[in-house]
């Protein structure tokens, strides 16, 4: 790419408004999350609270942190017990031996390559606990020197991103890939920023190091009782910034891909983008329309939250009084410093000089207040954690939820987490082909970088598989051809439920099968009356067209074309393998007429006699 003083001069003032903007305008967003991570640390609101009496009861009740712990362990127990956990499927029958060897490639990447369970463990917590989950899929290469010899791995990656390190214009309406731009935050020290400039050919001159990191991230550190090393090394605050920007100034937008300081204002690289698309992928736990961060339990929560620690408290605090006693007493008859415990004898010149006064009663409604507070919570958020109606009720308030209550709302919550588990399903299989994507552009760019790929694969798949793999990988849209999903479907599914959805399937598609065959059996009959060959044409048609749409509500199913009979392709290449075998048969009895006439004469064929002992 052709550079100028002048043109990088326009695309720094671009870069310098753009992102500054974007971060004054997610302010708001930022002292979000940080109200959710206090939440979530079950940190009170107030260190100490002296009212009404000193050291007064402050507990935090964690239920943003109790909803979005269950909801993390449902997602991602669902998103990983498929059995294979990626599932790719041929869209055509002629990419059928290429999707077999796909899936061999695929499975190998998610289990030893791409880091795929501490990428989506991440993320799906960010985008749980704070709406958004953001996954980086750039292709790396790695180079390890030991004793004995070099390493050097290349492959794809996936990398969890902290929500404050991305970002996009302020108003964004959600789609990353088609925004003006989009930035990534890197807090380098200065080897990895050396060695990331010797890499990517990074001017370093005018970079600086930054004075502290992240505020968010600064508090995040303060919440859990760590802190980073920011004080011992260096820290430099870097952005990769994919943007359309018109450089030559001649009215076309050029796909760019920018390295900027953000602390010196200063471009360290600048070049097209190297990846047929922007390498970020996000997940959003539920949407907001037409905004692009999403809205987490933290935040669906918080009002919640802070009415059941309001409620906890007053109940705890009402257990404290209800247990203790005020005494008055006529002036002169104690002591003003005399304190009073079980036993003590104190003399008073009466017995109506000192009385005792209650403080409080007990007030058990408080309980119900909270158990009610904790379903609305829950109907909110869309889970039916430890602190459901089905689990609450019993223990708080002494009543018994009956099983086909508890089954239906069961239902209704996975209901209503299926969005957002599919959100993250989803997300999480686009960053996996865009992974695939990463090996795609580099076999398509050819050369040494597309000659390594191509070895990588004969390494994992031999030689015919790596060449099937190469092939989809020169098709102009790899994804035409075959389909990268994630195995699991719903939050609500699980291996016995799959085991007898395969059993239902079975027992329909056999019946479905008899009733083919009799039909054709039927059909292909001669001297058959036409009206009932068109009849039974159109009611094998019909199930055709049922069967296609029973098969379809099936979770599992991914290509139920190819468990349906067509019944015109069939009877269409019956007739040409009769056509063929008559064909056949003439030219042999062509062939042989002349040797069997010289034989028997009159080239007849000699009869064979139908018992035995004749010839």
């Amino acid at each position: 790419m052709e550079r100028s003083a002048n043109a990088d001069g326009r695309l720094l003032d671009h870069l310098v408004h753009e992102i500054e903007d974007g971060y004054a305008a997610r302010r708001p967003q930022d002292s979000a999350w940080m109200e959710g991570m206090r939440q979530y640390a079950a940190v009170p609101d107030t260190p100490v609270v002296n009212q009404p009496i000193p050291n007064a009861p402050n507990i935090e009740f964690p239920l943003g942190a109790i909803i979005s712990d269950s909801l993390y362990a449902t997602g991602v127990d669902t998103l990983f017990s498929g059995n294979p956990l990626l599932t790719v499927r041929e869209m055509d029958s002629e990419w059928t031996e290429h999707a077999k060897a796909m899936q061999k490639l695929v499975a190998w990447m998610a289990n030893n390559e791409i880091g795929l369970r501490f990428a989506v463990d991440t993320a799906a917590q960010d985008d749980i606990q704070l709406g958004t989950g953001v996954l980086y899929c750039p292709f790396v290469e790695e180079e390890r020197n030991t004793s004995v010899h070099k390493v050097v791995y290349r492959s794809p990656r996936l990398f969890p991103i902290a929500p404050q390190d991305l970002l996009v214009p302020g108003g964004s309406r959600g789609d990353h890939q088609q925004d003006p731009w989009l930035s990534l935050r890197f807090w380098y020290t200065k080897g990895e920023l050396e060695a990331q400039a010797r890499a990517q050919k990074w001017d370093l001159t005018l970079c600086k190091p930054t004075a502290n990191i992240d505020q968010t991230r600064s508090y995040y550190e303060q919440l859990h009782r760590t802190s980073s090393t920011t004080g011992q090394r260096e820290r430099y605050e870097v952005e990769i910034v994919w943007t359309y920007f018109d450089y030559f100034n001649d009215g076309i937008d050029r796909d760019l891909m920018v390295a900027f300081d953000r602390n010196s204002h200063a471009i360290l690289g600048l070049g097209y983008n190297r990846y047929d698309t922007r390498p970020v992928e996000t997940m959003r736990y539920q949407i907001r329309p037409h905004l692009f961060w999403g809205l987490g339990v933290l935040e669906m929560v918080a009002p919640f939250q802070s009415t059941a620690s309001k409620i906890l408290n007053h109940y705890l605090l009402n257990m404290m009084l209800v247990n203790g006693r005020l005494f008055m007493a006529r002036h002169g008859t104690v002591d003003d410093f005399t304190r009073i415990w079980p036993n003590k004898i104190v003399g008073v010149e009466s017995t109506d000089d000192i009385k005792e006064l209650r403080l409080t009663d007990v007030y058990p409604s408080a309980l119900m207040g909270l158990n009610q507070v904790i379903q609305a919570a829950e109907r909110r958020v869309g889970v039916s954690g430890d602190f459901s109606s089905g689990a609450t009720s019993p223990r708080l308030l002494g009543t018994r939820t009956p099983g086909i209550t508890a089954m239906t709302a069961m239902q209704q919550v996975n209901r209503r987490f299926a969005p957002a588990f599919d959100g993250i399903r989803l997300n999480t299989a686009a960053a996996v082909r865009q992974c695939l994507w990463r090996y795609a552009e580099r076999v398509r760019q050819g050369g040494k970088a597309g000659t390594q790929v191509e070895e990588h694969f004969t390494r994992l798949l031999g030689s015919v598989g790596a060449a099937r793999v190469v092939e989809l990988f020169r098709q102009d849209d790899f994804e035409r051809a075959v389909a990268v999903e994630f195995t699991a479907v719903s939050a609500s599914t699980n291996r016995e439920a799959d085991r007898q959805d395969a059993m239902l399937r079975m027992q329909t598609q056999g019946g479905y099968f008899q009733q083919v065959m009799q039909s054709i059996a039927m059909l292909t009959q001669p001297g058959i009356d036409p009206l009932v060959h068109r009849v039974a044409r159109k009611i094998l048609e019909a199930t055709n067209v049922t069967m296609d749409q029973y098969l379809r509500t099936f979770d599992q199913v991914r290509n139920p074309e190819r468990m349906i009979v067509d019944i015109d392709a069939e009877i269409g290449e019956a007739q040409m393998d009769a056509e063929e075998a008559a064909e056949t048969s003439g030219q042999l009895e062509n062939m042989l007429g002349p040797i069997m006439g010289a034989l028997g004469g009159g080239g007849e064929t000699p009869p064979v006699a139908n018992g035995g002992g004749g010839e």
